[in-house]
C-alpha cells in the first residue's frame, strides 16, 4: 500500500513522507491516510528518525480530501467518517511524538493538505503554493485539526475569513500571516528543505523534541502551569548528552572572548 500512495525515503535521521496520487492532486483517499497514519507510528518507534518531511510528488502539495472517492460510497457518512477519523489518528499520533515535522509546499494545499500543512513545525513553501482552506466550496466544514489550529496561526478574523469565504492565499501571504516560515523559488524547495531538515536532525535531542513538547501543551494550560513544566524539564535536559557538550563548548567560547577582551 505505502509504496504506490506514499514514498517512503531515509537520509540519516530524516525520513521523507512524499504523498504520491499525482492522478488525484495528492488528494487523501483511505489508502492514502492510512498509509501516512502507519508510517508516522512505525517512525515513532524508530530512535533513529527524529524529523518527518511531508512533500508531494506533483505541482500539487495536496488537494485535500478525495471528494469523488467520498462520493463513490454510498452512503458516504460512514466512509467519509474512518477517512477522517484516520487522518485525525496521523496528525495526533505526530503532535504527540517526539518528531519534529517539516512541510514543503510546492503548488496547491488545499483541505486536509492545508491542515497537513499547520500541523508541521516548520513549513517552507515555494513561490508556487496556494492555500485555501477549500471546505465551504464543496459544502462541508473544517476536519484534520484546521478549525484548532488556524486560528491559532492566523488570528481568530483571518481564519473566518479563510473557512467563511475560501479565500485563496499566495506563498507570500502566507509568510505574512505566518502559515508558513519561509518561501523559496520552486527549483530551490527540495535543497532548502533538505537544509532545514538536516539543522533539525542534527540539532539538540532531546530538547528539540521537549521544546515541541512544551509549546503544543501551552494551547490548553495556565501561565502557572506551563512555569512548572517548564522549570521540570529544563532542569531534566541539563545532565542530557547534547545539553552537557553544548554548555561545556558554550563555556569554553565565552572564556575565551572574555580573556581577548582583556588582553
Amino acid at each position: 500500500m505505502a509504496a504506490t500512495v506514499l514514498e517512503v525515503r531515509r537520509e540519516g535521521r530524516v525520513a521523507w513522507l512524499t504523498l504520491s496520487r499525482s492522478d488525484a492532486a495528492n488528494s487523501f483517499n483511505l489508502e492514502l491516510a492510512t498509509a501516512v497514519r502507519d508510517r508516522v507510528a512505525e517512525l515513532i518507534d524508530d530512535s533513529r528518525c527524529s524529523v518527518v518531511v511531508f512533500v508531494g510528488n506533483s505541482r500539487f502539495f495536496s488537494a485535500g480530501g478525495d471528494v469523488a472517492d467520498i462520493l463513490s460510497n454510498d452512503p458516504p457518512e460512514p466512509h467519509l467518517r474512518r477517512l477522517a477519523d484516520t487522518l485525525h489518528e496521523a496528525m495526533e499520533l505526530l503532535a504527540e511524538s517526539r518528531l519534529l515535522v517539516v512541510a514543503a509546499v510546492e503548488g496547491s494545499a488545499a483541505g486536509a493538505g492545508f491542515a497537513l500543512a499547520l500541523n508541521a513545525d516548520v513549513v517552507v513553501a515555494a513561490t508556487t503554493a496556494r492555500f485555501l482552506t477549500a471546505y465551504v466550496g464543496v459544502g462541508l466544514t473544517p476536519d484534520t485539526g484546521m478549525s484548532y489550529l488556524l486560528p491559532r496561526v492566523v488570528g481568530e478574523r483571518r481564519a473566518r475569513q479563510l473557512l467563511l469565504l475560501g479565500t485563496v492565499i499566495d506563498a507570500e501571504q502566507a509568510l505574512d500571516w505566518g502559515i508558513v516560515t519561509e518561501v523559496v523559488p520552486a527549483e530551490g524547495l527540495q535543497s532548502r528543505t533538505a537544509e532545514i531538515a538536516a539543522r533539525l536532525a542534527d540539532g539538540a535531542q532531546p530538547a528539540l523534541a521537549e521544546t515541541k513538547r512544551l509549546l503544543n501543551a501551552s494551547r490548553t494550560r495556565s501561565f502557572r502551569d506551563q512555569l512548572d513544566d517548564e522549570a521540570a524539564t529544563i532542569t531534566s535536559m541539563v545532565n542530557t548528552r547534547a545539553a552537557q557538550a553544548r554548555l561545556r563548548a558554550f563555556t569554553k567560547s565565552s572564556a575565551g572572548a572574555a580573556e581577548k577582551r582583556t588582553s
